[in-house]
């Protein structure tokens, strides 16, 4: 399993990763969503700042509302750091690919995101369920980087690039969805921040994982 520089260790990690993220959007995203009333809203927007629910988000009232797609959030980061932290030194040791080629690899892998952001609109009015949608991506990403990890040629490796930046990219766009649908307009800048905490703290967990791997 320990190949290509961990590679393969890494990507298995965090291919088994996003099988968690599927049970956790199929057993604990609800389908439906209540109606937050304009007072809930005024409560918010006239609560008092405190420092201890900055630093501390765990204890914030709006915590419990996400806490379960923050967690989702920490893994899906964690995962496609863990994956993309080896994969140029993987290139490099199965394919003996230049820094060029990696180069090129690398541009590929951007221009699929920047494309696939901006089709996870059109792509998710096929699904009115969010929750199915994530099993779906997540799904997808296992199958992605399975492939991409035993593939036998560069072009195969090429070809699991696509579903994988598809399905990065829905990910990314319905767990914020979710996380804003999810808490009240004055919620919502608070949230926000925690998530993007929730990443920072990804992109400093996953380069450590992909390195003891």
């Amino acid at each position: 399993v320990v190949a290509y520089g961990g590679f393969r260790l890494a990507a298995t990690i965090s291919a088994l990763v996003f099988v968690v993220n599927f049970f956790i959007s199929y057993f604990l995203i609800r389908m439906d969503r209540s109606d937050i009333t304009e007072a809930g809203d005024r409560e918010i927007a006239g609560a008092p700042f405190r420092l201890g629910d900055a630093l501390m988000p765990h204890k914030s009232p709006t915590w419990p509302k996400v806490s379960h797609l923050m967690i989702q959030r920490l893994l899906l980061g964690i995962g496609m750091v863990m994956f993309r932290g080896s994969f140029t030194l993987f290139l490099s040791h199965k394919f003996a690919t230049t820094p060029q080629q990696n180069g090129y690899i690398q541009s590929f892998t951007a221009f699929l995101s920047t494309v696939s952001s901006t089709q996870v609109g059109r792509f998710s009015r096929f699904y009115p369920n969010k929750g199915m949608l994530m099993c779906r991506a997540c799904i997808l990403v296992v199958v992605a980087e399975l492939t991409i990890t035993f593939a036998p040629t560069l072009s195969l490796v090429y070809v699991g690039l696509v579903p994988l930046s598809l399905a990065a990219a829905t990910l990314r766009a319905i767990t914020t969805h979710l996380c804003i649908e999810a808490v009240s307009a004055g919620e919502r800048g608070e949230v926000m921040g925690i998530g993007q905490s929730t990443l920072a703290l990804a992109r400093i967990i996953g380069p450590q994982a992909s390195g003891v791997a």
